[in-house]
């Protein structure tokens, strides 16, 4: 075998070889070719109109809106100044509790409370006709104050229904009406009260009932005791609203839209609870220097007394135009990111990354300018998510 020809071989098997290596690396091609992919490709759900239907979806255009910046405080809950209902008795007497009811249990308006047998002497017959007069300007006083309310209220309800008055106007109006009638109830009893024990002296029981619905708070007797004219009996407190303190600091308060707050504490409810600001004078806590600025709501199934919870005021900015989406259209995943599902077409939902960067008392902030006009899941996102990766909360 000539030279050339060894050489012819070896170049033979170097070729053989390489051809070899090649069909070996060409599986290799072709997988980075399938790893290859378009990022939109991913994190998508594919649904039938049936499925669609069931999960009840619904989706909703993404536009710019008028957003103000707001702060959260925190805060703690209490009973409203105007729940509390103190009885007092008008005079000497012997004082029972009804046997039925201890503190803490609920009472209804017109439920018997205690009963008082008077002691009365010339001195205390001098006081119960005192007394009887002085209540019966203040039982007029109390009618005025009921009629003057009423008429508030009543034009509010027309202004509203003509569409030129507020809703807010006429809940005000409503409750003011309320605690003038509360009010009135209380004195009316007091001044029969007081009528019969000047008709009939020690000869009489004489029973206080209850003047609105509410929890019995304290009872400041026991059974069979003898109370001097004016004694505190026990105190009703109605849980129809809650008082809301919110604390504040001093620096901020002229920054702060105070009539503008609402909690929207995830702990608390998975809803916006909007507050009405009690027309009080600020405080300050002494122990920390902040302000207390006083709320009362009415949403008394989600919150609960001595909770402690953080609320949101407005601030005194200019209004802005920012993206905003319905908070129910942000799903957390597992590592504290936030998402949306924005609608491709009829039956393809994908997924894309947000940062939600403000609140506002009706929307999430978002800043993706790119998003305006497309349409995200507002209801039902959370199942998307579910169905997509597994994860739930």
């Amino acid at each position: 075998m000539s030279i050339n020809h060894h050489m012819i071989v070896i170049k033979s098997h170097r070729f053989i070889t390489c051809l070899l290596g090649l069909l070996m690396l060409c599986p290799l091609f072709a997988l980075s070719e399938t790893i290859t992919a378009n990022e939109n490709q991913f994190n998508q759900v594919e649904l039938s109109n049936s499925a669609i239907k069931k999960l009840g979806l619904e989706v909703r255009e993404i536009r710019s809106v008028k957003a103000l910046s707001s702060k959260l405080f925190p805060a703690q809950i209490g009973y409203a100044p105007q729940a509390l209902t103190n009885y007092i008795t008008p005079f000497n007497g012997y004082v029972d509790l009804n046997a039925h009811l201890h503190l803490g249990d609920k009472v209804k308006a017109g439920q018997l409370l205690l009963k008082i047998k008077p002691v009365v002497t010339p001195e205390t017959r001098l006081s119960l006709l005192t007394n009887l007069s002085d209540t019966e300007g203040q039982l007029k006083s109390s009618q005025e104050q009921v009629e003057a309310n009423r008429l508030v209220f009543n034009r509010a309800r027309q202004l509203f229904m003509q569409h030129v008055g507020s809703q807010k106007s006429v809940d005000d109006a409503q409750a003011n009406l309320a605690i003038a009638e509360t009010n009135l109830n209380t004195v009316k009893q007091k001044h029969a009260l007081l009528k019969q024990a000047v008709a009939e002296g020690a000869s009489g029981v004489y029973e206080i009932k209850a003047a609105r619905d509410g929890v019995i708070a304290s009872v400041n007797f026991t059974s069979g005791q003898l109370l001097a004219g004016g004694s505190k009996l026990l105190d009703i407190v109605s849980t129809n609203q809650l008082l809301i303190t919110v604390f504040v600091p001093q620096e901020q308060i002229k920054n702060l839209q105070l009539n503008d707050a609402w909690i929207s504490d995830d702990t608390v409810s998975d809803k916006e609870i909007h507050l009405k600001k009690v027309m009080l004078p600020l405080d300050a806590d002494p122990q920390t220097g902040m302000r207390k600025v006083m709320y009362i709501s009415s949403d008394i199934e989600e919150l609960a007394v001595m909770q402690k919870l953080s609320v949101n005021i407005f601030e005194r900015a200019p209004r802005l135009m920012a993206l905003g989406i319905p908070c129910s259209s942000i799903v957390v995943d597992m590592y504290g990111g936030e998402w949306i599902y924005l609608k491709e077409d009829e039956t393809h939902f994908r997924r894309e990354r947000v940062f939600v960067s403000d609140k506002t008392s009706n929307a999430c902030v978002v800043k993706k300018p790119h998003l305006t006009g497309r349409f995200v899941v507002s209801q039902g996102a959370q199942e998307l998510f579910a169905l997509e990766t597994g994860y739930t909360h």
